[in-house]
């Protein structure tokens, strides 16, 4: 490429590839200059001055080193870059190449999250982050699927070039989300033909046994083979190049689950005498006959009064019986085992093409295929599927773009992108398409056909673990993402300007419905105090049933921006942008919405006037300033302040319109002595249940009409110091305020206290059960000190550090949470739910690194050495990561009591003993922290607060070996040996944390132990 400079002697390549480069000058009257070898990364703007001298055009070219790559003189972005060499090299469990993201600052990573959206950047919400793919939307638009990631397409390793994770203070070129923008980039085609094979498998015989108790102390088994081959090279020389990768997963893990608690085998006899010490309070209750109001004789219930249904579920031959003593001893725990299936083939090809010296075309095609099987934690039909993650998950991916980058003049460029993203995602139920409910166990009148049976209905024993299936599957979801975009790029004088706009249209197809098959749910004080009692007569204290409904959403997203970084001094540089954002409110294709209103107590449906039932919001102006200061050779001073918008909408099914009355009816019947016809496991809900339904027993989901989008104000204050050629230091204040975060709460929760059977008629709106409100109030702050140390790869050997110190409020958990405070305790105090952040760690420290020893040919020790010895000695390679964190906070709950029915959609939780300390001397799995400070409630509202104990930390070293086997000019193997947390060490998982449940306290899983993974890999 080549361009000439302005008067002012600035220059600029806009839009270039990221890889390697050299810049030179020429100009009669002067002595060439060119640079050292500049590395350009995803997002880079790198500044290189040339300084030209008089002379001939013919003398000898004047180098000038680029000692100061790293420090990012003319931005004031905060991000990290994640080259190719270290997404090749460094060790990467089953090589997800996403797991990088976790070694820039101020990253947190929670396994346990669900929707794999498990990394909150800077505090920002897990789901807020904005994924791209050659620079267009690679989000999953999914507004409520389950699965395994948020971005649509996930490159193999040996695919993508590099990427960038720009955290905080981004020009306006980006947006979309409120969290970071994580930038991916796939390998081009060059002159030259080169290519990669690999193979990495894993095996069970060479993993060290967990910490998880496991049966018999037989270790899960593990079945690991990832291949894959990918080659690159010209079409046509210096005109037309094509790169292809392909990769195969093919997976059989064994799983051991965490402790559940399943009926003693005196309970599953109808005994109820001497229950055991730590048995769960709700279970130890002796059980009262309901038709007598006395105890039952000698604690017994008699098979002769047990429900037939109840006969049969525990009559079934797969029913689990306690099987964890003495490894645990908590009365009733289950340990669970079973294997993890995966299939997966995904595929890219690229084409790159010269149209002319002026216009450089390119085109991507990227497709995954996936089949995944989660065994439920119970044999059979069990089940006790407690999410909808287990069972069977097929996934389809596509994402296609193509782009031209057109030189209008040497300083004024445009780029055209179009786009588009399919993800068809399916979450089928591990017994699908088995007998249906009512054939299986005799209950009459629940949901059955080809789309919905799936085995056993729910169970819900409060006190134990569910069993049966998990109503709400079968689910899917199918989003499909059009895109086009175009960016203009101009030099003028000092100015260095980029304007452009996007528009994104998204339509999904959803399928995600609660209690699709039916919940029959046993609670404390309803029918013989105790719910497995009741659970034996089948005298259920209520009935959830929802209907099957397919909804199509669909939203358009506007995009415009205009940003001018303005070099104000040679060493000074402003960036400035603004950036308008609109977003249309979802609505559905047949117009198939509704939503509660609070105004008028009543349901709004949708029409052709009025398609959204929420005014949009329009005023979503988001400008971003900032500035780089080189106020030394070495030393670069940046700040930045910005506002982002969050438009895409993952927050479950619960803020779907779609899924409400009339169109979907979510039921949940109340049951109690004073019931007339109450439902029994024995006689089913009636056949028509929705129609003969109380009105005040339909729970519906409700909208702000003025609900605003999610912003977040971001800035930073940040020093660069370069302390030798390849090495910088960065120190830097970052801060965060989110506003108008959506937050969930129950509308139609009574202000006063009573049992279920006085619930309906003490809710504001007695004509309807729970409303499930969103609106845009939930806030959250952060604030951090985050550094870094960073070495360029140099002499062999890349080196990066990152530390974070951190501290977040916020007054409403995120959807996905798996510590959960979605709802509110009371609905009408959000003011005693702010507290710190759920998904903020107070420190935070992540090395990772890759050395290549210095022996053998080409290195400084030994280079003559003979060929025998340097085969033995060269070329040895050694990589690491090393993770520090301390743990995430979570809320210590409780179960309602009798008196204190207040409606769902409300996390409650547990009272404080006055005096008590929670704090115990050396937490440890056997007690986390002091149960004896904490009782159950007996109001509505405990008086612990949200997020007061600190859970588990994490420390891990993954390392990993690697030696080159060269066969010939630019063509070797290299063997690598990986193993994750190398030392065995054990990283326990949060504690039980629901007062009153057996094991209260106590930590029943740890993350898995020691794994060896090893791989082959040819290069030529």
């Amino acid at each position: 490429a080549s361009t000439v400079t302005n008067d002012q002697g600035n220059y600029s390549f806009p839009d270039l590839r990221a890889g390697n480069y050299e810049v030179s000058a020429t100009i009669a009257g002067f002595r060439p200059a060119k640079s050292d070898a500049l590395v350009l990364r995803v997002g880079d703007r790198l500044r290189m001055d040339l300084k030209l001298e008089p002379g001939q055009v013919n003398e000898q070219v004047t180098v000038i080193a680029a000692v100061a790559q790293l420090l990012e003189t003319d931005t004031s972005t905060r991000s990290q870059d994640i080259q190719s060499r270290q997404i090749e090299e460094l060790p990467l469990n089953k090589r997800d190449y996403s797991q990088l993201v976790l070694l820039a600052p101020g990253t947190t990573y929670n396994p346990d999250q669900r929707l794999g959206g498990a990394i909150s950047i800077n505090g920002n919400r897990t789901l807020q982050n904005d994924y791209l793919l050659d620079g267009i939307d690679n989000n999953s638009h999914a507004t409520s699927y389950r699965g395994d990631r948020v971005d649509v397409i996930l490159p193999s390793v040996d695919a993508v070039q590099e990427f960038r994770v720009q955290s905080n203070g981004y020009s306006a070129e980006y947006g979309h989300s409120a969290g970071a923008v994580v930038n991916v980039t796939i390998k081009n085609g060059t002159n030259q033909f080169h290519g990669t094979g690999w193979e990495f498998f894993r095996n069970d015989d060479m993993d060290a046994h967990g910490w998880t108790p496991t049966l018999g102390g037989v270790k899960p088994k593990v079945r690991f083979n990832l291949f894959g081959s990918n080659i690159g090279g010209p079409i046509v020389k210096d005109k037309t190049f094509f790169f292809v990768n392909y990769e195969g997963d093919r997976e059989r893990d064994g799983v051991i689950f965490s402790q559940q608690i399943v009926p003693t085998v005196a309970l599953q006899q109808g005994i109820f005498s001497n229950p055991p010490a730590r048995l769960g309070s709700t279970l130890a209750a002796q059980p009262i006959d309901p038709s007598t109001g006395q105890p039952f004789p000698n604690g017994v219930i008699p098979q002769s009064r047990w429900s037939p249904v109840a006969a049969r579920v525990l009559s079934y031959p797969q029913f689990p019986v306690p099987n964890a003593f003495p490894l645990i001893t908590t009365p009733g725990a289950y340990i669970g085992n079973g294997t993890n299936t995966v299939r997966s083939d995904k595929f890219d090809v690229r084409i790159d093409h010269y149209l002319t010296s002026k216009s450089r075309l390119f085109g991507r095609y990227s497709f995954s295929d996936s089949t995944t099987f989660r065994p439920p934690p119970y044999p059979g039909y069990v089940e006790g599927s407690f999410n909808d993650q287990f069972g069977t998950t097929p996934i389809r991916a596509q994402s296609a773009v193509i782009g031209d980058t057109l030189t209008l003049t040497p300083d004024t460029i445009l780029d055209l992108r179009l786009g588009y993203t399919r993800l068809g995602a399916n979450v089928l139920p591990p017994n699908y398409g088995s007998p249906s409910s009512t054939s299986l166990l005799g209950i009459p009148n629940l949901p059955q056909g080809p789309k919905v049976n799936a085995g056993w209905p729910e169970f819900n024993v409060n006190g134990l673990n569910q069993f049966g299936s998990t109503t709400s599957q079968p689910q899917y979801q199918i989003p499909n993402t059009y895109l086009a975009s175009g960016v203009f790029s101009l030099q003028r004088g000092a100015h260095s300007i980029r304007a452009g706009s996007d528009v994104t249209y998204i339509q999904t197809a959803i399928l995600d419905v609660s209690a699709i098959r039916g919940v029959f749910s046993f609670l404390p004080s309803t029918w013989t105090g105790n719910p497995w009692g009741d659970f034996l007569l089948g005298l259920p204290g209520a009935y959830t049933q929802t209907g099957f409904f397919v909804a199509y959403n669909r939203n358009q997203i506007y995009n415009f921006f205009v940003q001018d970084d303005y070099r104000i001094l040679p060493n000074l540089t402003l960036n400035l942008g603004l950036r308008y954002e609109y977003g249309t409110p979802i609505y559905e294709k047949y117009n198939r919405l509704a939503n509660y209103s609070l105004t008028t107590g009543s349901m709004i449906l949708a029409s052709d006037s009025n398609r959204y039932l929420v005014n949009p919001d329009r005023l979503n102006f988001a400008p971003r300033i900032g500035l780089a200061w080189t106020a030394r050779p070495k030393l670069v001073v940046r700040s930045a302040y910005g506002i982002f918008y969050q438009h895409t909408f993952r927050q479950g099914r619960e803020n779907l319109l779609a899924e409400n009355t009339p169109f979907l009816l979510n039921l949940t019947a109340p049951q109690s002595p004073g019931t007339p016809n109450p439902i029994t496991l024995d006689s089913g809900p009636p056949s028509n249940f929705f129609a003969t339904a109380l009105p005040t027993q339909i729970s519906v989901r409700g909208n702000d009409p003025n609900l605003r989008a999610g912003n977040v104000q971001q800035w930073n204050f940040t020093l660069q110091y370069s302390l030798a050629k390849d090495w910088l230091f960065e120190v830097g204040y970052v801060g965060n305020k989110g506003t108008h975060l959506s937050r969930f709460w129950n509308a139609n929760q009574p202000s006063v206290p009573g049992t279920a059977a006085t619930l309906g008629a003490r809710r504001p709106n007695p004509g309807f059960g729970d409303v499930e409100y969103m609106d845009s109030g939930g806030g959250s702050f952060y604030n951090a000190l985050q550094t870094r140390l960073e070495k360029r790869f140099s002499n062999g050997l890349t080196l990066l550090h990152s530390f974070t110190y951190a501290r977040g409020l916020d007054n409403v958990g995120a959807w996905n949470d798996p510590n959960g405070s979605l709802y509110p305790q009371d609905a009408y105090n959000f003011a005693d739910e702010k507290a710190l952040a759920e998904n903020i760690v107070k420190l935070n420290s992540v090395a990772s690194w890759v050395y290549e020893l210095p022996f053998g040919k080409g290195r400084p020790l030994m280079s003559s050495a003979p060929p025998v010895v340097n085969a033995f000695l060269g070329n040895w390679q050694l990589d690491g990561i090393w993770t520090w964190r301390t743990g995430l906070p979570l809320t210590i709950s409780s179960n309602p009591c009798a008196a204190c029915q207040m409606g769902a959609d409300r996390t409650m939780r547990a009272n404080v003993i006055p005096g008590v300390s929670p704090s115990v001397p050396n937490p440890s799995a056997a007690i986390w922290f002091n149960p004896a400070a904490f009782a159950p409630q007996t109001t509505p509202y405990g008086t612990v607060g949200r997020d007061t104990i600190w859970g588990p930390g994490l420390q891990q070293w993954d390392l990993g070996i690697a030696k080159r086997f060269s066969v010939a000019e630019q063509r070797f193997f290299q063997f690598r040996a990986e193993a994750f947390n190398t030392f065995n060490q054990v990283n326990l998982k949060p504690p039980i944390a629901t007062v009153g449940t057996a094991g209260f306290g106590t930590i029943t899983a740890a993350n898995p132990g020691r794994n060896v993974q090893l791989g082959l890999k040819f290069y030529w």
